[in-house]
């Protein structure tokens, strides 16, 4: 079976009789999820199957798990990719989520989004590209009301405060 994070091809190089190679690329969600015949290549020994990693976006800011998540380009949507790292933060700022899509050449597309107008469907859902940076915004009222704490020991009273985590 394929990997979480394998590439929607494979490519299987073959070296044929007269010392040439061959590299055919099969499109891997056309002959497993359509069953396409035609891609079904029988393979042969000594043949190199090669199936390239899947893209990756970065996703910070007030998420629970901060990181890379692998992404199949044209299928992964930025709604996917937050639940892939762990869901928004309790102090996140669902409406203040940014995309950097770099360009190439030193250019940049920045996308803004909320995801709670993507939840209820008012505004259609990002569809992410390899190297897409998200920033989810924090709610600083938020991070006060859940950090908040009351103090209770030896008859007195206090109000203190720990930045949430997580």
């Amino acid at each position: 079976g394929l990997a979480p994070n394998a590439g929607r091809s494979a490519h299987i190089t073959r070296r044929n009789n007269d010392g040439s190679r061959e590299t055919y690329i099969v499109d891997v969600d056309k002959l497993l999820e359509d069953g396409n015949p035609e891609l079904n290549i029988p393979i042969h020994p000594g043949d190199v199957i090669f199936v390239p990693q899947t893209g990756v976006v970065f996703v910070e800011g007030a998420v629970r798990k901060v990181g890379i998540v692998p992404i199949r380009e044209g299928d992964t949507t930025l709604s996917q990719a937050i639940a892939q790292s762990g869901g928004l933060a309790s102090y996140a700022a669902d409406g203040d989520i940014t995309v950097i899509r770099y360009l190439g050449s030193g250019e940049r597309e920045i996308i803004k989004a909320d995801l709670g107008d993507i939840r209820e469907g008012r505004a259609p859902d990002v569809l992410l590209k390899e190297r897409d940076a998200i920033i989810v915004g924090a709610s600083t009222a938020k991070k006060l009301l859940y950090g908040l704490r009351l103090s209770l020991g030896f008859g007195l009273v206090g109000v203190g405060y720990d930045p949430p985590d997580k």
